[in-house]
């Protein structure tokens, strides 16, 4: 991202309750003022991490839908996430 001139925040706290936050891997702000959230599933099929992200993800499909986008980490960076940043700069 840094690279493609895209500014964002690095697991900055994106609250849904009164003192209850998730932390995103990435909140970008679009120039629209739309905020996406950016989680890179690094270690899918490690038993806890998996049970955490569905918790993460049933939160944001009920507080912040159609906000998050998601890529799987690959031994390098893979398509998903260049295509999302390329659909992040227009």
């Amino acid at each position: 991202m840094y690279e493609n001139d895209i500014e964002y925040e690095y697991e900055k706290k994106l609250y849904y309750a009164t003192n209850k936050y998730i932390r995103p891997d990435f909140t970008i702000k679009l120039d629209n003022g739309k905020e996406i959230y950016w989680e890179h599933l690094g270690m899918i099929g490690t038993e806890s991490y998996d049970k955490i992200w569905l918790q993460k993800l049933d939160l944001y499909n009920k507080y912040y839908p159609q906000s998050l986008e998601v890529t799987y980490e690959g031994a390098t960076i893979t398509q998903s996430a260049l295509d999302l940043i390329q659909k992040i700069k227009k």
